[in-house]
């Protein structure tokens, strides 16, 4: 299940929540093929993977990647 998707006019972002230590969020955002069901909106999509440390009650990483598609 995607933690958060953002739908603005030419743009999608698709994010993902961790905490510092379980699953890289950004590959789980990519295994799980969240971005699928945007693929035909013809609209950029970007992934987005933030992790964080539970101790210092904070975000510990931040990444994210342009999602490349092929124009049919």
């Amino acid at each position: 299940r995607i933690d958060l998707t953002i739908k603005m006019e030419k743009t999608i972002y698709i994010i993902e929540f961790k905490i510092e230590g379980k699953d890289n969020a950004l590959e789980q955002i990519k295994e799980k093929g969240y971005a699928d069901a945007y693929l035909d909106s013809k609209k950029e999509i970007f992934l987005v993977g933030i992790h964080f440390d539970v101790d210092k009650r904070n975000i510990s990483s931040f990444e994210w990647e342009r999602m490349e598609y092929k124009k049919l």
